[in-house]
């Protein structure tokens, strides 16, 4: 089967002539050439052991392109977060340390933690704890939302709009009936 093969792909590219000389490498065994009158003529005798070889080559390649992509990757990664803001550091952390010093200068740390305590009870009061409970109150007592309004003003709030809607249907609607328009 390797000589019709052979015979076929020789055939079919380039003439072949009687004498042809083996190429002296790894792909003796697989490959053919011949030069005459200015080409170069290859001859194919074993293509699996052929394709073999190309595949182990573009393995290798591509392993290679790989540790080379990794490499430049690597150079081309950004900086990180100190070195990017190296000016934050330089700057802020000896502004903070006169800060503290300062405060606690007077006072001492007892001082400043009692603060830092009250502010952050402050927040926890106003942000959590306070939502939280009018949602449970809400969802889950008998007593259900809070009134929030005056109920002395919602009253007057209503007879008020009310009174514009009659006064938009006698403008707008002057044949109603006086029953149609309490109706709606």
């Amino acid at each position: 089967r390797a000589a019709a093969d052979e015979a076929l792909i020789s055939s079919s590219i380039y003439p072949q002539t009687p004498s042809r000389p083996r190429i002296p490498s790894s792909l003796a065994e697989v490959v053919g050439a011949r030069k005459s009158r200015g080409h170069v003529s290859i001859i194919v005798s074993d293509l699996p052991s052929l394709t073999n070889e190309v595949s182990s080559l573009l393995s290798s390649i591509e392993v290679t392109l790989e540790e080379q992509r990794m490499r430049r990757l690597d150079r081309l990664k950004p900086p990180s977060r100190l070195r990017r803001n190296w000016w934050v550091a330089a700057f802020g952390l000896p502004a903070a340390s006169y800060l503290m010093y300062k405060l606690t200068k007077r006072h001492g740390w007892f001082y400043l933690m009692k603060i830092l305590a009250a502010k952050v009870s402050d927040i926890f009061r106003d942000h959590v704890s306070e939502p939280l409970h009018s949602i449970y109150q809400e969802l889950f007592s008998h007593t259900g939302r809070l009134d929030v309004a005056d109920r002395k003003a919602r009253i007057s709030a209503i007879e008020s709009l009310k009174k514009m809607i009659r006064s938009w249907l006698d403008e707008s609607f002057p044949k109603m009936t006086l029953e149609e328009k309490i109706r709606l």
